[in-house]
């Protein structure tokens, strides 16, 4: 059976039992921030013993620079499951550590496949024959993710993994409720599909209720079926070459795409990104999908984006950052997956329970 999570400290003002203070949490799934845009997490509460508050961009630790300061916690892919563009950071000591080498599971294996490649266009009007009846207004996500988070000491770096699981229901009058599950830091990836099996009652489940106006969402309405509008909405203002890819993991983390809404993003993506067909592959669930890459340098470092995509439905059902090089501080043994996400449901509900 899994331990309870421990998971970083957060002070009381922005815990996940202040829902109240949770939207002033936005974290980031890239954790590529700059101090200049990043104020300090929590900035009116005083750091505790063996604690430390401070931004971080991940070119920092891409570059190798070492501390004196002690060690350093920095996000290599996020310490939450809401995100957005800027981010402050908490850091803290967590025990458990290991390598980034042990930390890292391997990319999903990729095959490339024969004869003419599928393209996003065609998933974009596959994405539109999808009639599936909504069965109500609310949407039902849950999603598997794992995360790595390294820190500096004295020039080292090592890291530490955080698998986690979460069950959302969002309601259309902006009422929502989330189920957390984590795992340990030092636990291995392939635990959490043990971890999360409902009849199996391991972990430590962190339940939030928001009020109408009080959820944490990186995108606050649905988004446009224009795909026009719906570029820029995604990339919100960013100029990184991959603020689009990003903005799609995120809306994936918080919202069940009606057909339509599918079909706009996999336009999006397909007239505003690098992301090209790769081959088939099958997820972290079993199931199996076409693959779609993308480079990116955004991060300060070499790294490969991949969407996992049903071609059946136009679906999204996992996306993976891998790093591929330029990050000597990371020791990692390249390709590196820096995160993934597992879409494992998105469908819609009557109701909250």
């Amino acid at each position: 059976m899994a331990r309870a999570a421990r998971r970083p400290s957060i002070c009381s003002s922005c815990s996940p039992r202040a829902p109240a203070q949770q939207k002033t949490r936005r974290l980031t799934s890239t954790g590529c921030i700059t101090a200049a845009e990043t104020p300090a997490l929590c900035p009116a509460a005083p750091a505790r013993p063996g604690h430390q508050r401070s931004s971080a961009n991940r070119k920092d630790i891409m570059a190798a620079t070492s501390t004196k300061a002690g060690r350093r916690w920095l996000t290599i892919a996020g310490i939450g499951m809401v995100t957005a563009a800027a981010v402050g950071l908490l850091i803290v000591v967590l025990p458990h550590q290991q390598s980034a080498r042990a930390a890292t599971p391997a990319p999903l294996p990729i095959t490339a496949a024969a004869g003419a490649p599928v393209t996003l266009t065609d998933l974009a009007r596959t994405a539109l024959t999808d009639t599936t009846a909504a069965a109500g207004t609310v949407d039902h996500l849950i999603t598997e993710r794992w995360d790595l988070h390294s820190a500096v000491a004295d020039g080292d770096v090592t890291s530490v993994m955080f698998p986690s699981r979460r069950e959302s229901w969002r309601a259309s009058d902006g009422r929502a409720r989330t189920i957390d599950l984590s795992l340990t830091p030092d636990a291995s990836a392939a635990d959490i599909h043990t971890f999360v099996d409902p009849d199996t009652p391991t972990g430590s489940p962190v339940r939030n209720d928001y009020p109408a106006g009080t959820f944490p969402a990186a995108f606050a309405g649905r988004p446009p079926t224009d795909p026009a509008e719906l570029a820029g909405w995604l990339a919100r203002n960013s100029a990184r070459d991959d603020a689009v890819i990003v903005g799609v993991t995120d809306l994936l983390l918080e919202r069940t795409l009606t057909g339509r809404e599918r079909a706009a993003v996999l336009t999006v993506l397909d007239g505003h990104t690098t992301l090209t067909y790769a081959g088939t592959s099958t997820d972290r669930a079993g199931r199996p999908g076409v693959a779609f890459t993308a480079a990116s340098t955004a991060s300060g470092g070499e790294s490969l984006n991949v969407f996992l995509i049903d071609p059946a439905t136009g679906r999204f059902l996992a996306s993976e950052q891998i790093s591929t090089g330029g990050a000597p501080a990371l020791k990692l043994t390249y390709p590196a997956v820096l995160s993934y996400r597992t879409y494992r449901l998105a469908d819609t509900v009557a109701a909250i329970p």
